[in-house]
């Protein structure tokens, strides 16, 4: 199962790498297109902001999913460096993956919602009237995927806790 897993997390990974990859590449570009159209050409282009910050969204949702994934993501490691006891750091590790695990599944069922209405109303942007749901469905994305991750590590502690008690 772990190693089936494994596979899946990585093809996951993948995915996600290449989303981030052409989101920041659409990024760059349009900050170059605006730049030189804008201060060379002298010619503002109106809407690039707005487009801006579609990529902005999505490269911010998959890359918490991918933080989340490689457990990469920031936090403050003071217990770690106040305890020296591995039981309650372990009851602490596991604490800290099912608050993830339940906060992420609680946000992932309203950015649900939050997409369904998006569709339904079919909202759009103010100047380039791009449909928000294209924004808006990036946030459960993102939100679906740090839940299954954080259920993947809060799984692997209970069950790497499981073996060391049998071990014992």
């Amino acid at each position: 199962m772990l190693n089936t897993s494994n596979k899946i997390l990585e093809k996951l990974d993948a995915i996600q790498n290449v989303i981030n990859t052409v989101c920041l590449s659409a990024l760059v570009i349009l900050v170059v297109a605006q730049i030189i159209l804008r201060y060379v050409l002298k010619l503002p282009l109106l809407g690039i902001e707005e487009i801006m910050m579609y990529p902005i969204i999505w490269l911010f949702m998959i890359g918490g999913a991918s933080a989340s994934l490689r457990d990469e993501h920031i936090e403050c490691g003071m217990l770690e460096s106040l305890v020296s006891n591995l039981k309650v750091l372990s009851v602490f590790k596991t604490f800290k993956y099912f608050s993830s695990f339940a906060i992420s599944g609680v946000l992932s069922f309203y950015t649900f919602q939050m997409a369904k209405y998006s569709l339904k109303l079919w909202k759009t942007s103010g100047t380039l009237y791009i449909p928000m749901f294209y924004a808006e469905v990036a946030m459960f994305v993102g939100m679906l995927l740090m839940f299954i991750y954080s259920a993947y590590h809060l799984w692997r502690v209970i069950s790497t806790k499981k073996d060391v008690e049998v071990t014992e």
